[in-house]
């Protein structure tokens, strides 16, 4: 009987005290990922729509353009996991048109577009690395707030400087 009750409580003191070693187990991988991309889609998803207004204060003395941007969440390989597995990564992305213009040239993806959530400023870019890169023709980079529904920003392009953008979300 002495035996069996030093059995018991050795039992229960090597149980307590794994239970103690392993505490919470460390989330997988793959819940870590999901965790993450829910965070960032819970971000973008109020933010995506079609917003439309225009370019204006020119400094060629243009009257307003009829500008539309749409803003959409795509997603992008971000490596492997410890599986081989692709990892998915939610990403914002964007499509500048030119309304008064029918030339598709006029037209832009935006691939990369970053957005602080807590200021609500945003930037978008056709370049990822502009180190690198001089602008040509085809660059275009947009910074400024998406605040509510409206996007008010400065428009940049190969030639510089080409006037400010005032849109108002349209369409989700």
């Amino acid at each position: 009987m002495h035996m069996s009750k030093f059995y018991n409580f050795a039992r229960i003191l090597t149980l307590v005290t794994l239970t103690a070693c392993l505490g919470e187990v460390p989330p997988s991988t793959d819940s870590r990922e999901y965790d993450a991309n829910a965070r960032l889609m819970e971000t973008f998803a109020p933010l995506e729509g079609t917003y439309v207004g225009v370019l204006t204060d020119n400094p060629n003395g243009e009257s307003d353009l009829p500008i539309q941007l749409e803003l959409f969440m795509a997603f992008e390989p971000a490596g492997r996991n410890e599986d081989g597995e692709v990892k998915m990564v939610p990403v914002l992305q964007a499509q500048y048109k030119r309304l008064d213009l029918e030339d598709a040239r006029q037209n832009y993806f935006i691939p990369f577009v970053r957005f602080y959530k807590e200021s609500g400023q945003i930037v978008f870019s056709t370049q990822e690395d502009m180190q690198s890169r001089t602008p040509g023709v085809g660059y275009l980079s947009i910074f400024g707030t998406l605040l509510g529904d409206t996007v008010n920003a400065r428009l940049k392009d190969h030639r510089g400087l080409q006037g400010r953008l005032i849109l108002e979300k349209i369409l989700l």
